[in-house]
């Protein structure tokens, strides 16, 4: 079943689940009662600054993987999957690694009547190399909007997962150590309240731009607890 958490419950499982020995397979689906905010690995340094603007009100976490910010809340459901570097799912790339679990995440957002699809890196002009920063969209991939490039729904990496118009429905992001491979994967269940986020990374201007460049795999939040328990079979399925 699906488990409600806070951010600091995700990523405690998170490091608990790639650090143990022998690795093995394991995963989470996430379901967040309430919102925080959850920074890239990278952006560590920028996680004093977040706390103050938001004070006590929400809680702040920077995450193992990499990646741009990302705020989880009730409009969200998250998927963490970590795999034994040796299985053939990990893939032998960072790139090759987002394969799978996008398109079994494709599948399932399929099933739930959402047009979702995975990109493959081939459709993203001058794709970066294997741990670079997110490359630049062709023009007719992604939406008209200027990318919010700290945000992680903000940009388009290969194999995250798009609807008809290119609009981002599926972040992702992993770390990878000698044993193990940790993916996650954040899904907008419903439209997230962006001026949260851009508020407290001190870019309060680009939540319009965000709601631009995203979309949401469900008319209205009642559906999301359906759609976790189908992502969460999809992935079990194999």
């Amino acid at each position: 079943m699906p488990v409600h958490t806070d951010a600091a419950g995700e990523q405690a499982w998170n490091s608990a689940a790639i650090s143990a020995r022998p690795a093995s397979v394991a995963s989470r689906v996430w379901l967040w009662p309430r919102p925080a905010i959850v920074l890239g690995c990278a952006q560590r340094g920028l996680a004093e600054a977040v706390r103050d603007r938001v004070g006590s009100r929400i809680e702040v976490r920077v995450r193992e993987a990499g990646g741009g910010a990302v705020l989880v809340g009730p409009w969200m459901i998250g998927v963490s999957l970590v795999l034994p570097a040796s299985d053939p799912r990990a893939g032998r790339s960072p790139t090759d690694g987002y394969a799978w679990l996008s398109l079994r995440l494709v599948e399932a957002l399929r099933s739930a009547g959402c047009n979702a699809r995975a990109v493959p890196p081939a459709e993203l002009r001058g794709s970066a190399p294997d741990g670079a920063p997110a490359a630049a969209p062709r023009a007719d991939a992604w939406p008209s909007a200027t990318p919010v490039t700290w945000a992680c729904f903000g940009s388009l990496s290969p194999w995250e997962i798009v609807d008809a118009r290119g609009r981002k429905l599926v972040g992702l992001a992993q770390r990878r150590t000698r044993d193990a491979v940790l993916l996650v994967a954040g899904v907008l269940a419903t439209e997230p309240q962006w001026e949260i986020l851009c508020s407290a990374m001190g870019y309060p201007g680009d939540a319009q731009r965000l709601r631009q460049l995203t979309a949401a795999c469900l008319p209205t939040g009642a559906q999301a607890t359906e759609l976790s328990a189908r992502i969460e079979a999809e992935i079990a399925r194999y």
